[in-house]
């Protein structure tokens, strides 16, 4: 078993130096005390930033094909390792628990697109509220995608439930976040 870890190690940082050759940009972030290694590619097209997300066991390698069919359509295209996959090392107190690995989501979403840390400039008064539509949207379409019982879908199941229940002329004053 080792020895099979030590080759897919190896395998990966080809790829990694690979994705550099190409003209990806490879870095890491300190983000809520965790280093969250990411994957940047500069696009061409006109499209939003896209940020893509590996599953389980999985790591932004897996995107090295996607980084440049998506950056001719999209701004730019980013893909983070979260803790304990690809190139972030797993936490020293182990794995994230669901709230902990959204937080760090939303801090590298917020750094992703310039919101978040020092000497990343000035945060215009429209940079935050794009950064909570986008996570909003994010957050609805995750919990679309998944049934009952997972702890997103619950959240979002009493955030809907909330709008459903708005009598004409009430308005709901938390966003889907805010359930989490």
């Amino acid at each position: 078993m080792y020895g099979q870890m030590d080759l897919l190690t190896s395998a990966n940082k080809a790829l990694r130096h690979v994705l550099i050759a190409r003209g990806v940009r490879s870095s890491v972030e300190l983000l809520n005390g965790h280093p969250v290694h990411t994957y940047f590619v500069r696009g061409e097209g006109r499209g939003p930033p896209v940020v893509l997300l590996h599953g389980l066991g999985g790591s932004a390698n897996g995107f090295y094909k996607t980084f440049f069919l998506l950056s001719k359509k999209f701004s730019a295209v980013w893909a983070p390792d979260l803790p304990g996959n690809g190139f972030s090392p797993l936490p020293s107190g182990g794995a994230l628990k669901l709230e902990a690995q959204v937080r760090l989501l939303v801090a590298c979403l917020a750094v992703i697109f310039g919101y978040y840390g020092a000497g990343r400039g000035q945060v215009s008064s429209g940079a935050l509220e794009d950064l909570v539509h986008y996570v909003d949207t994010a957050i609805v379409a995750l919990g679309q995608r998944y049934g009952g019982s997972h702890p997103l879908a619950q959240a979002l199941q009493g955030f809907v439930a909330d709008i459903e229940n708005l009598r004409e002329g009430e308005a709901l004053d938390l966003r889907p976040a805010d359930y989490l």
